[in-house]
């Protein structure tokens, strides 16, 4: 469990320390989706080498215009162009997976807004925010309903990492446990998806790089 420090300007928060990370299936049961081996272990380990080698730009937040805006005291991460037959074959498992996160969380989805690969260095992180804006914006942000995170590689992969936890607020109801984070423990090729209005940031990576693919299902308008 992680206490929530403080709010930031604009709803952005901080960070604390670590010291326990429950395992990925243990947030099914809080109402999240969770899918071990979405990618396998071959396919995690062909997706990292091509996301470390691949040309990266600076990953944006929301802002005016559809590419977003750079803010590095919010997000520092880098999104990378892999332009092989990856996105396809994931798209295509999204879109077969898309009726069961319809059932699962109760919701009428569109196809999965394509595919954003995020690379996040030693030192990266993104804090705490919420996928789903409550006015319209140029990236149709306002229609999210579901966010999906692939996890490409963990402490243990033939690309490690360590810190970068995926962790979630608000999974304890809206008491006093409100402000507590509980974070998503990583594993090579596991998916978690989650309602695009609940909080949830990146905490810094303290070594190695960590490598997500990330995608969002917009309601059907």
């Amino acid at each position: 469990r992680h206490q929530r420090p403080g709010a930031l300007d604009g709803g952005v928060r901080g960070e604390a320390g670590a010291d326990l990370m429950p395992p990925l299936r243990s947030f099914a049961p809080l109402g999240l989706f969770v899918r071990e081996g979405f990618l396998s272990a071959a396919e995690a380990d062909a997706a990292a080498r091509q996301m470390m080698a691949a040309e990266a730009t600076q990953a944006t937040v929301f802002g005016d215009s559809s590419d977003g805006l750079v803010a590095t005291d919010v997000r520092r991460a880098w999104e990378v162009d892999v332009v092989d037959a990856t996105p396809a074959a994931v798209l295509d498992r999204l879109r077969a997976l898309r009726p069961e996160l319809e059932a699962h969380f109760n919701v009428k989805l569109d196809e999965a807004d394509g595919l954003s690969f995020v690379r996040y260095p030693e030192g990266a992180f993104y804090r705490a925010h919420r996928d789903r804006r409550d006015t319209a914006d140029p990236s149709h942000a306002e229609r999210r309903a579901v966010s999906a995170v692939i996890f490409v590689n963990d402490p243990h992969a033939e690309v490690p990492f360590t810190g970068g936890h995926l962790r979630f607020y608000g999974l304890l109801g809206d008491g006093p446990l409100a402000d507590v984070g509980l974070d998503a423990e990583p594993f090579a090729g596991a998916l978690i998806a989650f309602p695009s209005t609940l909080e949830h940031e990146v905490t810094t990576v303290e070594s190695g790089t960590r490598l997500s693919i990330v995608t969002w299902y917009p309601d059907r308008a």
